[in-house]
């Protein structure tokens, strides 16, 4: 009689060679734990680069000091809601204010860049009235190259009190600033009453710094 010879044993995963869905499989895995970790981290650089105007960021340091710029005569035509006094702003060879005027109640106010020796600081120009009066501010400024906006106080704002008297104050923060390198700035500010809403934004004249350090306002030319 004629015996049959064994067979030999199927192959088994364990013997070096890998099936072909399991390739598909380790690779499909592979190209999802990719695509996950490119969105983690994707994520992550846009919160960074958008946590200075977060309205969780700690302000630095108020800064309020009277303005050196001169008192205007107030002889001019009063713009649409502001009250009776001087409507131009406080004007200065290094101040740089949006040229129309808005007020919160009796308290006129500016959006503002000044130009100091070696920096250029953003902030708001208050002129008060001759009754107390405290209302909000909130400010920051926009970078042109990065486009960026860098928040300088909290969503809460900034509580300045004005008067009495119609003296005008310089408003700002320690570290509401950048150096006078070739750079194009502009202030971005708000203002409201100490319980209310806010008003809508505005910006100062946008400000152009050169190589050499010289300061360009445009709306002056």
């Amino acid at each position: 009689m004629t015996s049959t010879p064994p067979r030999s044993p199927s192959p088994s995963p364990s013997d070096g060679r890998t099936r072909p869905w399991a390739k598909k499989l380790v690779g499909i895995v592979g190209a999802l734990v990719l695509t996950l970790v490119t969105a983690v981290v994707s994520a992550w650089v846009e919160h960074k680069l958008d946590e200075d105007d977060s309205p969780t960021a700690a302000p630095s340091a108020a800064v309020v000091e009277p303005s050196a710029a001169p008192h205007d005569s107030g002889e001019q035509a009063q713009p649409q809601g502001a009250p009776p006094g001087a409507a131009s702003p406080p004007k200065g060879p290094d101040l740089h204010c949006r040229t129309s005027v808005k007020a919160v109640g009796a308290v006129q106010w500016w959006p503002c860049a000044r130009v100091r020796k070696d920096r250029i600081e953003f902030g708001v120009m208050l002129r008060g009235a001759e009754e107390e009066q405290t209302i909000r501010v909130r400010f920051g400024y926009h970078t042109a190259v990065p486009r960026h906006f860098t928040s300088c106080t909290n969503e809460a704002g900034m509580p300045v009190a004005t008067g009495p008297g119609s003296d005008t104050r310089w408003v700002t923060t320690t570290d509401c600033s950048v150096a006078r390198t070739s750079v194009a700035v502009q202030t971005k500010a708000w203002a409201a009453p100490e319980i209310g809403a806010w008003s809508d934004p505005l910006l100062s004249p946008t400000l152009h710094v050169q190589p050499d350090g010289s300061v360009v306002d445009l709306s002056r030319e």
